[in-house]
């Protein structure tokens, strides 16, 4: 590891190895083996040395190896580094940091107020601890990478009333030093309800709204904020930052239907997301549902005698447009065994998009699915369409010894 501008070697970095990638699979994650040192130093040449596992979960040659780069000077970093061979070199190039400091007001820019906490964009790397306050109570770090970024501040009053900036997106070119300067706005409650499709009393109802944060693609992320849902439908949620929002929900028999998304500059094609809003809104949010999908599963032998306490599992995922990647829906799990006559049902299973095509799983320890080499569990997708349930059925034979 070396310095960019002068190109001297860096001692006293701290790298960190956390995750592998098989060969096999270019989308797989493995999480570092315990056995195995994680973490080495930078010595006086600036060079640090780890071992690594040539294969990942004993099935596939690794490929590649992730990895973060902290040190005190310099401005953290995440990378994955590709296997070339039994002994791989890489080389890092440091640069300093961006100098940023961040204040807030309230009502006038001359109402300074201190003690905010900042929220960068997840790519920033920067941590809490580095922030220091400067003697005129203003926060600033040394720390911010040149390139896009996004930040708000929040803070809390004397009487615990809480407030948050808008999200402001700027761009650093290399050692810049920026001065922000944010109005803190309270934060805002929502109040609504499911539409009228739905049967009262509603149970295990649920919502969570999605702010984005940031509308570039490069500083994006989301915060979420979720409520139960009353048994009239109606919900509240409060301590809400102003911007752009999108929300899902669920209870018993009926999820969110979904909003058909027109392509854009950035999105080339048509698809399916949430239903999107602006925050602060004034009226009642009616939120448009539709009934939840099933699935009925059948596990047999060879011989078609069913399987019992076979695992089923499905993981419908749900769209949240402003980040562009799935993520578990409410925090909930579909999961169950089959019984005694080689059958399972899941429910509640929400549909997203038309068609709405959704991982499953089945497996049961020593039976492999007819037709797998090597997987113990049948894996695949199923169409799902609301209201109607799915039919799936699995072979399995005895795993041999």
């Amino acid at each position: 590891m070396h310095d960019k501008q002068s190109a001297r070697a860096v001692p006293d970095a701290t790298l960190r190895l956390y995750m592998l990638r098989r060969g096999d699979e270019p989308g797989s994650a493995y999480f570092w083996p315990e056995h195995i040192p994680a973490e080495a130093v930078t010595d006086a040449s600036g060079t640090a040395r780890l071992r690594y596992p040539a294969w990942v979960a004993g099935a596939g040659l690794t490929s590649k190896v992730a990895f973060v780069l902290k040190h005190p000077e310099y401005p953290s970093r995440e990378e994955e580094v590709e296997i070339t061979g039994l002994s791989t070199e890489h080389s890092v190039e440091l640069e300093y940091g961006c100098y940023l400091v961040v204040s807030g007001w309230v009502g006038d820019p001359t109402h300074a107020v201190y003690d905010v906490t900042v929220k960068m964009d997840d790519e920033a790397k920067i941590q809490a601890s580095d922030w220091i306050a400067g003697r005129d109570g203003r926060l600033a770090t040394n720390r911010a990478k040149a390139g896009p970024h996004a930040l708000s501040i929040a803070w809390v009053s004397p009487q615990q009333q809480r407030y948050e900036s808008r999200v402001v997106e700027f761009a650093l070119t290399s050692g810049e030093q920026r001065e922000l300067s944010l109005e803190l706005l309270p934060t805002l409650t929502l109040r609504g309800r499911f539409d009228d499709a739905v049967p009262r009393p509603i149970a295990n109802g649920a919502v969570m709204i999605a702010v984005a944060f940031g509308g570039s693609r490069a500083a994006t992320s989301l915060r979420a904020y979720r409520t139960d849902v009353a048994s009239d439908g109606r919900f509240e949620i409060a301590g809400l930052p102003h911007g752009r929002a999108e929300v899902i929900a669920i209870c018993d028999g009926w999820s969110s239907t979904g909003v058909r998304i027109a392509a854009t500059e950035e999105l080339d094609y048509e698809r399916d997301g949430n239903q999107e809003f602006e925050l602060p809104r004034e009226s009642e949010l009616v939120i448009a549902m539709q009934p939840t999908a099933a699935v009925e599963l059948e596990v047999v032998d060879e011989g078609g005698a069913p399987i019992a306490e076979a695992d089923f599992a499905m993981w419908p995922n749900v769209h949240w447009d402003a980040c562009g990647y799935s993520t578990f829906f409410l925090e909930r799990q579909w999961s169950t065994q089959t019984d005694s006559s080689g059958h399972a049902r899941l429910e509640n299973l929400p549909v997203k998009g038309s068609p709405c095509r959704e991982g499953y799983s089945v497996g049961k320890r020593g039976w492999l699915p007819v037709g797998e080499a090597r997987d113990e569990s049948a894996a695949g997708e199923i169409e799902l369409e609301p209201g109607r349930t799915a039919s799936l059925r699995v072979v399995m034979k005895p795993k041999a010894d």
